[in-house]
């Protein structure tokens, strides 16, 4: 899958939204979805000046590419 995504794009790939919320370690609002495995993984909306943007599409991308504390929430390697 590409990202960012629109929303029609995560739904057909098996995301599905389960509320929002705001990051333990930054304070940004979130969207939390639910991956095709079964993970949850918190999503935010992408803010851009492109075509797509000026269009009305909106994009989404994971929180952890731009959370600043994205590493202190990473599962440890097994």
């Amino acid at each position: 899958m590409k990202w960012p995504a629109t929303a029609e794009e995560l739904k057909a790939a098996g995301y599905h939204s389960t509320g929002t919320g705001i990051c333990r370690s930054c304070s940004k609002p979130v969207i939390w979805a639910t991956t095709p495995q079964g993970s949850k993984m918190p999503l935010v909306e992408v803010t851009s000046s492109d075509a797509l943007f000026d269009a009305g599409i909106r994009l989404f991308q994971s929180h952890f590419a731009d959370c600043p504390n994205a590493r202190q929430h990473r599962k440890a390697a097994r």
